[in-house]
């Protein structure tokens, strides 16, 4: 192959790489969640979170602060926005399940979703320098 075409390649990794790592905005189709509840824990929030990756979402928002795999989710305060990016055939039916089951909590005053054809996340995550590795 060429050099160009390898290029074009790792550079569409490198794009990719840093839209899963959060560090740059992202949009496409998707699921917007809106909670209005008293009492909800990051942990609650961190479930939420996990059944919508285990949907396939590629990217997700809690109140404007990007979510990804490895940081914690510490602050609640509601309402809460959970905005995600996907497949969002699939990211209905778990938004769908999650608001049925979120109404049922005597914490929750409310809880309902809507599909995007375009979810736009705007938030992003500062990358963190390597403090122990160094080039050898």
């Amino acid at each position: 192959g060429q050099s160009g075409a390898a290029d074009q390649v790792l550079g569409a990794e490198a794009d990719q790489l840093r839209e899963v790592e959060g560090l740059v905005p992202v949009h496409g189709p998707g699921v917007v969640l809106e909670i209005d509840a008293g009492g909800l824990t990051p942990l609650d929030l961190q479930d939420a979170v996990n059944n919508l990756l285990t949907a396939g979402a590629e990217a997700i928002d809690i109140n404007g602060e990007r979510i990804v795999v490895g940081v914690p989710i510490t602050a609640v305060s509601s309402p809460v926005t959970i905005t995600a990016v996907g497949d969002s055939t699939r990211l209905a039916l778990v938004a769908d399940l999650m608001t049925q089951q979120l109404r049922a909590d005597r914490r929750v005053r409310s809880a309902n979703y809507q599909v995007e054809a375009d979810v736009v996340i705007r938030s992003v995550i500062s990358e963190k320098p390597f403090v122990y590795a160094v080039p050898s």
